[in-house]
């Protein structure tokens, strides 16, 4: 159903959206200071309770419209007789804590408890009440899920209400702090330079092939045979051109004087903005004409580009370029653009940023570290980290570095759209990976682009899932063995409440415990099941002579009670368990795999790290591996003869393995008569090559001697010791695990070949992919064999580590069971997860963690010092998750990998515009995901990406409308545009006007910012119009009546003279006639005649729709009650109301004039000006524009210098005309003294009217509360 728009605009909308953002602004800052001194109240993983903090809501916020109605609401619902006699009948008529929930609930908070006076009955019979309760229930759903009788909202209610996440953590109550204080840095007019060829806005214009070839053709003759940035940077002095300069060089160049007249020329021939007479063009709009001339000069491929992120022919994602920094790429882009003579060599760099602002970002942001290097990992994070802030703010990372972008990009999203953007930002990346990597090429993208797509973001998922494990599995807790007890005991023993408590005893008996233990502890040890242990009444007391007694006179204890019932018949489950053991050790056994499989990725991801000349030898030669360890020594003594003994140092094969470091292995690689010696951490996943070490075991024949794994000997047999030597490694890095600072060059340790692997009997070649390289089969069988011969700890080392024993396993093995490994093995353990879960990038700066797990967003900004391993799994966990969810997200939001740049923006009307963004095209769907994140940071920084539009073209009329582009097309655009002496411009992003005069442009309402989502109920709006609904109807009948009786005369036809032009009876008898027209309207009217509509903002109040008013007019009184033909914009009406105090006559008289739109078949002409401000008790209207109206003196908006006027007879066909004089006349006759004294207002503004014209506001007061 179409409506036109015919209403009262509402006014003051820039001071009014300014009051809004500053009082949002004001929020924030309160909102901010309760974060922070949460952080003070909480430490650790304690759980936040938000219901202490709280902020008074600011007047005029987003959430003030929302919420302050709801609480005045409910308090008018508290002052009923009813609600006050249930407060008083539950005691609780001082209760100060009272408030209605999202659920419906009206609950008062008195002894320590909430109740609910819904649920006691309280609104059973009380119609009203309940209909105020629905409207309240829908208030509090928008309002965050509460509504309290205070403007006092509570941060948890306040973050809700905007749609984040509430963070229950004090981690994630810093991420939050991270966003809200996060400095974006301000991107200058220029943007990513494009603003005029390509734009992420709907509303915004671009050049159409024909005005990009118009501008070439400009530049042509004004620079004949030279490229226009050649001549630019020949004339002005400027520095040598580098790609670290380029941003500031270009904007000085642009800047310049020179510069500045060469835009003015071409402004002058293609007749843009700025040439017309009194049009003045600054600087900065002088600028971007410029930049968008150099650019379509530059790049002879804007609208015909084949390829994704290419210039020309050249491809940014070559899979050349695999494993090199991105200066390599921006020198060889340098010659190529040298060599097809787009620019010289001076001027290359500054042709690369301008190509590449928009197109490939990533390669201008500054400060990017030399190991960054193109289809890493690593590559992959950094880019989706320029993709997040360009999807913010286009042109953002060309004036960051790298540690900001990555800062940013290390924060966990905060809700649900940004979550969904930080998905999105991933596409870009991954499909670039899928390139430079091999896994995809260009043509098959453009071949079969979703499938293609498709393909690499599962490759890729697939990839990084195995670093996704590492995090996972070196960062969860171990099994715990009283946990897998304490559940096994409470699925036998359900009802059992003393599963801790120790009372229970072993059977007497000669070797029976003497201690008491509990049920958990027993199941632990294994004992629950022998049935050996119960309470010590249930075993009967020792009947045998007691001996000592019968001496003492001290008799044994009595315990024995038949009535005390054994633990195994209350709980005869427990005779059935299965030994505790059995399923903490398949748990063991499963987490052991698992740090093996991260064990085994780490080393394959180090060794494909290798150089291709290193990786060669590895993939097909012979791999030895060593040992290394301390001295195993122990003293063994003999006896020789009564008290001489023999003591001899040896050593046992048991303890050798039980001194050999765990947390490293030495590989040696045989090809071709040469041997490569490395050092593999596998804890770290790191690889060093150590030559020295190398020549060392070559030069001492280590290569040809026993290896450990052929060993079949006694472990236990000694043997003597071999003797410590000198070697070039730190032993420390291998027994404790710390990382090598290569500080220590040398220590005394010993070196045990462990094993050979001979060599593969298929050579392969190393490929120029580290993705490629990870799934060699050689490196597969290297990384197995360590895992299987040299793990981290054999299942008994963990199952040691693991255990924490009993009192009763202590008490039977005195102690000596106390692991030595926790020393050995867990101390440099935690202390390798606490670098990793850091979130310091200079301690993960090698191995796969310094790559992996910042691709797998582990080495992010993880809050607090010190994060814990939790922190791991969850970014781990998190990470899978989008990847899981990324493919889908491709389908769902018709995701287009190519850009073809079309000759017009198809913003068409019903259908969804691709928006470039880097390589990727997004619908319309994925550009709403963009929106609504925007939207939500605009809340978390009080950024608006329109506000300038407000402002646009110093003070320039703004509106929104449809422009054909074409004039012979049918499709149609909705933009934005300015007017400027009586024509209409494009408007760029920052709100200048520019381009040629838009010829087809229609105009459909003034331009306002999109507003907040969250927005008053559509009951709520319902409630207030049903109750104006009288009002209306009584109004009507009160002007009818001071125009029927003969005791107003002179008032009434000083109003209609005044109003309506003609004091004459037919024009009484007119307006007479209109209002019993309506009278006879409003008997039949109700609210099924209206349609609500809480989203659309327009500035209008409501549309009234003539055609179907007249179908309703034909019905019978039956059958009109829903045929819909007024619509009401929620919005506002809901504000108008609000504004004027709730005031019902302020909506009864903006019904009467919608109804005047019907019988009367009134348009809208002019309207009275609203100037009350908010709260007032009473509307006051500007009827000057009226009142000129009436007497001819209304003039028409046009070109041209001659000023012409509305006529005078026009006057009926305007509803607000008709409108304010019923409400004059119901005022006559109701209020006598107000309207006289708006009479006086008149008299006075007639008396002082220059030529008939008045040019003051003329204040006539209404509708006093």
């Amino acid at each position: 159903m179409s409506f036109e728009l015919r209403d009262k605009s509402l006014d003051d909308i820039d001071r009014e959206e300014q009051l809004r953002q500053d009082a949002d602004a004001a929020e924030r800052q309160l909102i901010l200071v309760k974060l922070k001194s949460c952080l003070e109240d909480y430490s650790g993983d304690e759980t936040i309770d938000w219901f202490e903090y709280e902020v008074e809501l600011q007047k005029a916020s987003s959430l003030y419209e929302v919420y302050v109605p709801g609480s005045v609401l409910l308090n008018e619902l508290l002052s009923t007789v009813a609600i006050r006699s249930a407060l008083t009948q539950e005691n609780m008529s001082d209760a100060t804590l009272i408030r209605v929930t999202h659920s419906g609930k009206l609950e008062v908070y008195r002894r320590q408890a909430w109740r609910d006076l819904v649920e006691l009955g309280y609104f059973a019979h009380f119609n009203a009440g309940r209909a105020s309760m629905e409207i309240l229930t829908d208030i509090a759903k928008e309002a965050g899920g509460c509504l309290w009788t205070d403007n006092m909202v509570m941060v948890d209610k306040w973050l809700e209400f905007y749609g984040f996440d509430v963070p229950r953590t004090v981690a994630q109550v810093r991420n939050l702090i991270g966003y809200f204080e996060f400095d974006f840095p301000e991107v200058d007019h220029f943007g990513n330079y494009w603003g005029q060829i390509i734009t992420d806005d709907q509303s915004l214009i671009v050049l159409s092939a024909e005005q990009r070839l118009a501008i070439r053709r400009i530049t042509s003759s004004l620079i004949p045979n030279n490229r226009l940035l050649d001549v630019l940077f020949r004339k002005i002095p400027s520095a040598v051109a580098l790609h670290d300069n380029a941003a500031v060089l270009i904007k000085q160049l642009v800047s310049h004087s020179i510069s500045q007249e060469y835009a003015k020329k071409y402004l002058e021939l293609l007749g843009w903005f700025g040439a017309q007479s009194g049009q003045v063009a600054n600087a900065q709009q002088l600028g971007q004409v410029l930049i968008t001339a150099i650019l379509l000069d530059l790049n002879p491929f804007v609208g015909k580009e084949k390829g994704r992120k290419t210039v020309g022919s050249f491809e940014l994602y070559s899979p050349s370029y695999i494993g090199r920094p991105s200066a390599i790429v921006l020198e060889e882009l340098r010659s190529h653009i040298v060599a097809n003579q787009w620019a010289t060599h001076d001027t290359a760099p500054l042709a690369i940023h301008f190509w590449l602002a928009q197109r490939a970002p990533e390669f201008l942001v500054r400060q990017v570290p030399s190991s960054i290097q193109i289809g890493s990992l690593e590559w992959v994070s950094f880019c989706r980290g320029v993709a997040l802030v360009e999807a913010i703010a286009w042109g953002a990372s060309r004036v960051m570095t790298y540690a900001q972008i990555m800062t940013y990009a290390e924060q966990e999203p905060v809700s649900r759209p940004l979550e969904n953007l930080h998905t999105l930002a991933m596409i870009d990346p991954i499909i670039d990976w899928a390139l430079v990597n091999g896994v995809v090429t260009n043509e098959e993208l453009g071949r079969t682009e979703q499938d293609t797509t498709q393909h690499a973001i599962v490759a890729y998922q697939r990839y990084v899932e195995n670093f996704s494990q590492v995090g996972r599995a070196y960062s969860s807790p171990l099994p715990d063995r009283k946990a897998i007890a304490r559940a096994a005991l409470e699925r036998a023993a359900p009802t059992c409440s003393f599963l801790e408590q120790p009372i229970l005893f072993q059977q007497p008996g000669l070797y029976a415990s003497p201690t008491a233990m509990s049920m958990l502890d027993l199941h632990m040890s294994g004992d629950v099941v022998t049935g050996q242990w119960d309470f010590r009444a249930v075993f009967p007391d020792d009947k045998s002579p007691d001996l000592l007694g019968q001496i003492t006179n001290n008799k044994r204890p009595s315990h024995y009670d038949p009535t005390v019932a054994s633990i195994y018949t209350r709980y005869p489950q427990l005779l059935r368990m299965k030994e505790n053991n059995a399923e903490f050790h398949r748990q063991l056994h499963l987490h052991l795999g698992e740090l093996n499989k991260a064990l085994a990725t780490g080393v394959k991801l180090a060794l494909a790290r290798l150089s291709s000349y290193e990786l060669q030898h590895v993939l097909n030669g012979e791999v030895t591996f060593f040992t290394l360890r301390d001295s195993a020594v122990i003293t063994r003594t003999t006896p020789i003869s009564g008290p001489f003994v023999r003591e001899e140092r040896v050593e046992s094969q048991e303890g050798k393995d039980a001194a050999t470091g765990r947390f490293g292995i030495v590989m040696c690689v045989s090809y071709r008569d040469r041997v490569s010696c490395y050092e593999i951490f596998t804890l770290r996943g790191e690889i060093h090559k150590n030559d020295e070490l190398g020549n060392l075991i070559v030069s001492t024949g280590k290569l040809q001697g026993a290896a450990r794994v052929d060993f079949s000997g006694d472990l236990k047999t000694h043997v003597p010791p071999t003797p410590k030597e000198r070697l070039p490694v730190n032993l420390k890095c291998y027994i404790e695990g710390v990382a090598n600072d290569f500080q220590i060059t040398s220590s005394m340790a010993i070196i045990n070949k462990l094993a050979v692997l001979p060599a593969p009997a298929t050579p392969s070649s190393p490929k120029n992919s580290e993705y490629q390289n990870f799934a060699e089969p050689q490196l597969a069988r290297i990384a197995q064999l360590i895992v299987s011969h040299h793990p981290l700890m054999s299942f008994e080392q963990l199952e040691a580590t693991a255990t924490q024993p009993t009192v009763l396993e202590l008490e039977r093995e005195n102690g000596e069971r106390i692991a030595t490994y926790i020393v050995d093995l867990a101390v440099p353990f935690k202390k390798c997860i606490e670098d990793l879960s850091s979130g310091e990038h200079n301690r993960v700066v090698d191995g796969i963690y310094g790559c992996a797990m910042d691709a797998i967003a582990l080495a992010g900004a993880i809050a607090g010092a010190g994060a814990k391993a939790a922190n791991i799994v969850t970014k781990a966990s998190n990470m899978s998750s989008r990847l899981a969810g990324l493919a889908k997200l491709v389908i769902g939001t018709g995701i287009s990998i190519f850009n073809p740049l079309d000759d017009v923006p198809s913003i068409l009307n019903g259908t969804g515009k691709l928006v470039y963004k880097g390589g990727v095209r997004l619908s319309r769907q994925a550009q709403e995901i963009i929106a609504l994140a925007k939207s939500q940071l605009s809340h978390i920084k009080g950024a608006h990406g329109t506000k300038e539009l407000l402002g646009a073209a110093n003070g320039a009329k703004v509106g929104q409308g449809t422009w054909r582009p074409h004039a012979g097309s049918v499709d149609t655009l909705t933009v934005v545009a300015a007017r400027e002496d009586f024509h209409w411009y494009a408007l760029d992003r920052t709100g200048e006007p520019w381009g040629p005069k838009l010829t087809s442009f229609t105009l459909h309402a003034p331009f306002r910012l999109p507003q907040f989502l969250k927005t008053l109920p559509v009951s709520y709006a319902s409630h207030f119009i049903k109750q104006s609904l009288p009002r209306a109807r009584s109004k009507i009948e009160n002007a009818i009546n001071a125009l029927s009786s003969r005791d107003f005369t002179t008032e009434r036809d000083f109003v209609i003279k005044m109003l309506l032009g003609s004091d004459t009876a037919e024009a009484s008898d007119r307006l007479l006639k209109y209002l019993k027209l309506i009278r006879t309207d409003f008997a039949g009217l109700s609210l099924s005649n209206f349609i609500l509509d809480p989203f659309k903002d327009n500035g209008n109040i409501a549309a009234f729709n003539r055609d179907i008013y007249m179908q309703w007019k034909a019905l019978s009184a039956v059958d009109q009650p829903g045929v819909s033909f007024i619509e009401i914009y929620t919005r506002n009406l809901s504000k108008h109301f609000i504004r004027h105090g709730y005031n019902h006559d302020v909506v009864a008289d903006d019904l009467i004039h919608e109804m005047l739109h019907g019988s009367a078949q009134t348009e809208d002409v002019s309207y009275a000006v609203d100037v009350a401000g908010e709260g007032a008790t009473a509307q006051v209207l500007d009827v000057a524009p009226l009142l000129n109206l009436a007497s001819g003196k209304l003039s028409v908006a046009q070109a041209g210098s001659v000023v012409q006027y509305h006529a005078a007879s026009k006057v009926f066909e305007n509803a607000d005309s008709l409108a304010v004089a019923t409400s004059l006349l119901g005022q006559l006759y109701t209020d006598k003294s107000s309207f006289d004294s708006n009479m006086s207002t008149l008299e006075a503004a007639a008396a002082t009217s220059r030529d008939g014209t008045i040019t003051e506001p003329v204040l006539v007061i209404l509708n006093k509360a």
